[in-house]
């Protein structure tokens, strides 16, 4: 197996839902994430005769020019970028505005009608969200093997740098979740078994950094779920063609991936282990001081607050006691001092201690980590590479990059 390590920073749109199909044509992209100024490519395209992949086409049969709408209105306020169609009406090209406007997300539609003979109108639209976040993350995999086996998928998620109550950071997604948005463009063996649906969709994705106040180049982790569409933590069905019909596979993109990189799986999973004792033993820490208000006066109680509060942080609810001012009513002094003492870890980290890993950024769960380094200040694309070569003749590649914007 070779490895090399190495983070990346640069940017385009990103996809965010399923296809609209009328009459066996859409518009793609489905959806998109822009920058302030950023340029995308839209065009109408249709079907092959599987009902599956998307196909451009020259010709869709239409008796008319294609009508292309921004917001309803083909005179479209500039605040809400611009859009210009190429000579055939087919393609159309989308800048956004410098910032993002009143009306967010922006609806690009395109009309036209599909049969000459009949009077029913196609309308076709693709949203696009205009963002301003500091840094881009786009992911790339790929797995190859016997008899045409090819998976391969691109992902891409907007986020922000965020500190930590015990000093390390993370790049957060601009709406908060761990969302990157996946787009497959193959799955399977062609004509064994080939992903039907669906073709885009989300995977969770954490990237934990070490505390760039000590330095600007410092640890980084980057934890991978999942590659299959999931629901509460699990993974879901993904339909494929076959010669016998349509059949089912649930996870097979993740398990895939996970078969090829096994070696890091293993290592990932031994790391989770050590990760969810770690946590154990602080849960039970905590519940064996329940009711003991003193305990978080202690270098101990301190510290478990602290990362407490890391722990919320990194699921999103970091502030849940920033506005609380007053202890709740009727509350005993246990209770009391853990609402202080967790209101305090916001504003004055230095006196609840220093874990021992400050630096060292940890993620749990998922089934592939990976680690590199993070500099707040380059302008030179970093990545993280893995490549594999199990049994059986199958390879892999996942390249992860970062661009600061």
């Amino acid at each position: 197996m070779k490895k090399v390590v190495t983070i990346i920073f640069f940017c385009t749109f990103l996809l965010s839902a399923k296809a609209q199909t009328v009459y066996d044509y859409v518009l793609t992209p489905i959806s998109a994430t822009l920058e302030p100024n950023e340029t995308m490519h839209l065009a109408i395209k249709k079907l092959d005769s599987t009902g599956d992949r998307p196909q451009e086409v020259t010709d869709v049969g239409i008796t008319e020019t294609p009508h292309w709408m921004l917001n309803g209105s083909a005179n479209a306020n500039a605040s809400d970028g611009t859009l210009l169609p190429d000579l055939t009406f087919l393609n159309a090209t989308y800048t956004a505005p410098a910032q993002a406007p009143a009306k967010n997300p922006v609806a690009i539609a395109v009309q036209f009608h599909p049969d000459p003979d009949k009077k029913q109108v196609v309308t076709l639209v693709c949203n696009v969200k205009i963002i301003s976040a500091k840094y881009k993350v786009v992911l790339d995999g790929e797995i190859t093997g016997p008899k045409g086996l090819h998976f391969n998928l691109h992902g891409e998620s907007y986020r922000n740098l965020e500190s930590f109550a015990d000093g390390t950071s993370a790049l957060v997604t601009y709406d908060g979740s761990k969302n990157m948005h996946v787009t497959v463009s193959a799955a399977g063996v062609p004509g064994k078994m080939w992903l039907v649906s669906p073709k885009e969709y989300d995977i969770p994705v954490v990237i934990n950094i070490g505390n760039t106040s000590k330095s600007t180049k410092v640890p980084a982790k980057i934890s991978i779920e999942t590659f299959s569409p999931s629901k509460m933590g699990r993974n879901q069905a993904e339909n494929y063609w076959t010669p016998a019909g349509i059949q089912s596979f649930p996870g097979n993109i993740s398990h895939i991936f996970e078969g090829t990189f096994y070696q890091i799986a293993i290592s990932t999973g031994k790391e989770n282990g050590v990760k969810a004792n770690h946590d154990l033993a602080f849960a039970q820490r905590l519940k064996a001081h329940e009711g003991d208000a003193l305990y978080f006066k202690t270098a101990q109680g301190k510290a478990d607050l602290l990362e407490l509060q890391k722990f919320m942080q990194e699921h999103g609810h970091g502030n849940i006691y920033s506005g609380t001012n007053k202890p709740p009513v009727n509350s005993n002094a246990y209770s009391k001092a853990f609402v202080e003492g967790m209101r305090k870890t916001q504003t004055d980290h230095s006196s609840y201690g220093t874990p021992p890993d400050k630096n060292n950024p940890t993620v749990m769960g998922g089934i592939l980590h990976f680690q590199s380094t993070f500099d707040t200040k380059s302008k030179t694309p970093t990545n993280f590479f893995e490549e594999a070569s199990p049994g059986g003749g199958v390879h892999g590649r996942i390249n992860i990059y970062v661009k600061k914007l």
